[in-house]
């Protein structure tokens, strides 16, 4: 799935949110584990794109990259949404402002999650605040965009 992070030369410009399907199962999940992301503790989002995972890691499948990053995040702290069957999300997390810290940290240490002209980027990574009809979705640049 493209989410408009086609290679340019020009700065990213972020969707306002991400894809309706993304912010639906964030929701449910939060509904469903009965959480809030707040001050701390917030959420992450991610949205990753196909053609940057390969282009950006070559090596392995675009599904092993999405491990690979999701691994990182919670090796940061932060907890994977999971679904009935028991699968846990490479696209959804929740935990503490230090994860949060931490896991953006942890992925700008994975050099090829970055932004690389000539190259579609990996992905998007949005931070989860509110609930409710009050959530928002802040779009952040590092690691992925810049």
């Amino acid at each position: 799935m493209d989410y408009g992070m086609a290679t340019r030369s020009t700065p990213h410009i972020p969707r306002h949110r991400p894809s309706d399907e993304s912010c639906r199962d964030f929701v449910n999940w939060m509904q469903r584990d009965d959480f809030v992301c707040d001050e701390s503790g917030p959420g992450i989002v991610i949205e990753h794109n196909h053609a940057g995972l390969l282009a950006h890691h070559p090596s392995v499948s675009a599904a092993q990259s999405r491990a690979a990053i999701a691994a990182a995040i919670q090796a940061a702290g932060m907890v994977a949404a999971v679904n009935a069957q028991g699968v846990q999300s490479d696209k959804m997390f929740r935990g503490s402002v230090e994860a949060f810290t931490a896991a953006l940290n942890a992925l700008g240490h994975m050099s090829w999650v970055r932004h690389a002209a000539g190259q579609p980027d990996v992905g998007e990574f949005w931070h989860v605040h509110g609930s409710g009809s009050s959530i928002k979705y802040l779009h952040v640049e590092l690691p992925f965009n810049v």
